[in-house]
């Protein structure tokens, strides 16, 4: 199975990556962990628990579990700490180890923050309306919060996304984010890489914390794309987990 995997995070520590399209081994669609419309639960179930048992293997780690929820465009985070299939939200966080954090995107972005210091993980989806919402912020704020994180015990990882040479928008992007939407003859252009970066720039995250892919989800044909495939695009499973024993 072909993942992505981060380099910004310890790899003695944590479990982290982006599953690719994989067409071959699951045509003609390829991996994915949501898009009811394009697949039935038993479907996406049995593709989730492949990735789980592929990770369990990998890592000879039995204790692993995978942790997915409902995706709305918000800016809801939940809090984990037990196994739970009912989940709502956009955003992930943890302080117990052998959750594998999942996050399901095709030209959205997830975000992977793990502090180093006091071993709390998140994982965060942020489309353009995530932006918006500042969800990246306000999850970095829970962690200040409820554990007295740091911010320069973040490490942070951006995954694949839309580009914005490829991510054209309405001219109303110009009010909802003018520092962002760019204007090239009659069209606009969406930064949402940009806008996420400077969200962690404003905690003061340095270059150094943070690792960014290069790639663009809609040029590259062994990722998944809305924009690029509309109805017959799966998602991508961009996950994260803390290894060892739980305190």
């Amino acid at each position: 199975m072909q993942i992505i995997i981060p380099k910004i995070f310890p790899k003695n520590e944590i479990i982290a990556g982006v599953t690719e399209r994989n067409l071959e081994l699951f045509p003609p669609f390829g991996f994915s962990i949501s898009n009811n419309n394009l697949f039935d639960e038993i479907k996406l179930n049995y593709m989730k628990s492949y990735l789980l048992n592929y990770i369990i293997e990998k890592y000879k780690n039995n204790k692993l579990e995978l942790i997915t929820q409902k995706q709305t465009h918000s800016d809801t985070i939940n809090i984990i700490e037990s196994l739970s299939n009912s989940l709502i939200g956009d955003s992930l966080i943890t302080a117990t180890r052998n959750k594998v954090l999942t996050v399901s995107i095709a030209d959205c972005a997830a975000v992977l923050i793990y502090d180093i210091k006091n071993k709390i993980i998140a994982a965060i989806h942020s489309g353009w309306r995530g932006s918006k919402l500042k969800i990246v912020s306000k999850t970095i704020q829970k962690l200040i919060d409820l554990y007295n994180s740091r911010v320069e015990n973040l490490l942070v990882y951006i995954s694949p996304l839309a580009s914005v040479k490829n991510y054209e928008v309405g001219e109303e992007f110009l009010d909802i984010f003018p520092d962002f939407c760019i204007k090239n003859g009659s069209k606009y252009y969406f930064d949402n890489k940009s806008a996420i970066l400077s969200e962690l720039k404003n905690f003061n995250i340095t270059n150094k914390q943070i690792e960014a892919s290069e790639l663009c989800t809609i040029e590259n044909a062994f990722l998944h794309s809305f924009r690029r495939d509309g109805i017959n695009s799966g998602r991508m499973a961009t996950f994260i987990c803390m290894l060892g024993e739980s305190k």
